[in-house]
């Protein structure tokens, strides 16, 4: 039997029937020819479209970083309210990326407005702003203050590319009163100290400070200062002094002066000394006899009895 000279493989290796198409194979290539088709434009469209969006999309992303928080540097408060029935505030806010930036203000709940803008235009960094309000009356307020930053790539004419950030409140006082200084409990020149420490008090009827000053007789020099021990409480030498006092508010405003007068009379023995001698000895005795009569003395120009010294 002679071999096959290889002209025709078919015989030894027969093609692999091919399958019939089917309506459902059909629709199934359709359909995912379809879906590429779908991709392709839609990847195109993006490819396009995505560099041009690119700055407006880092410019607002670094503005949410920033959040345009705010902050007040200057203005009164409750511990440190205005002296006049206008009030002024300084505030800021900080950016990482160069912004318009504007400020909208509220006093006492109603609806917040324009107060200020940065005012060199666009900001990078520190962006400041001041406002003052109108005249107020006095007792406690509140301010509030928030910041709103536009991107320079964006167009800020268009409401909807200014982010606003968090507001910011703030209690503070209006005091344009001055304050009243009293002398609640303190010696006199007819009902005088009898100590050289007298039982002085003071008061105000605002929160502050009290300033003291007190002087003897006609002398130049005197205590001045706060009305605490070391001013009120150092002895006095017996005399007739001139005590004045003036009440400082948290506004700083100060009370008229009150002035008030009083004596210090109170009983200082002579010192004795005993000694061995005789002649020393009745010196001492003359000494405690005469501290003796003193006392008397002092007891009846005060109207007071042994038992109460």
């Amino acid at each position: 039997m002679g071999l096959d000279d290889g002209s025709d493989s078919s015989h030894r290796f027969p093609a692999p029937a091919a399958k019939p198409v089917t309506p459902a194979r059909r629709a199934t290539g359709v359909s995912r020819r379809r879906v590429l088709s779908k991709f392709g434009r839609l990847f195109v469209a993006a490819a396009v479209v995505v560099p041009l969006l690119m700055p407006y999309a880092v410019a607002n992303a670094v503005v949410a970083s920033d959040s345009a928080v705010v902050s007040i540097s200057n203005g009164p408060s409750v511990g440190k309210p205005a002296n006049s029935s206008i009030a002024a505030f300084a505030f800021a806010t900080t950016v990482t990326a160069a912004s318009y930036v504007q400020f909208e203000c509220a006093i006492d709940f109603v609806e917040m407005e324009h107060c200020s803008a940065h005012q060199t235009g666009e900001c990078l960094g520190i962006c400041s702003g001041t406002t003052s309000t109108g005249s107020l009356p006095d007792g406690l307020h509140t301010f509030r203050v928030r910041a709103y930053l536009c991107p320079v790539v964006n167009d800020c004419g268009d409401p909807l590319n200014w982010i606003g950030g968090p507001s910011l409140e703030r209690r503070f006082g209006i005091d344009t009163a001055l304050p009243i200084a009293s002398i609640t409990s303190a010696p006199t020149v007819k009902r005088p100290a009898l100590t050289r420490l007298p039982q002085i008090t003071v008061a105000s009827n605002e929160p502050g400070h009290i300033l003291c000053s007190i002087k003897k007789g006609t002398s130049p020099s005197n205590r001045s200062g706060l009305c605490d021990n070391s001013i009120l409480g150092k002895p006095l030498r017996n005399g007739v002094y001139t005590l004045k006092v003036v009440a400082v508010d948290l506004a700083n405003h100060q009370s008229l002066p009150l002035i008030h007068r009083f004596k210090v009379d109170a009983f200082t023995p002579r010192k004795c000394k005993r000694g061995k001698s005789a002649a020393s000895r009745a010196t001492f005795r003359r000494c405690k006899a005469a501290n003796r009569r003193a006392r008397q003395r002092w007891q009846r120009r005060n109207g007071i009895g042994s038992a109460q010294v």
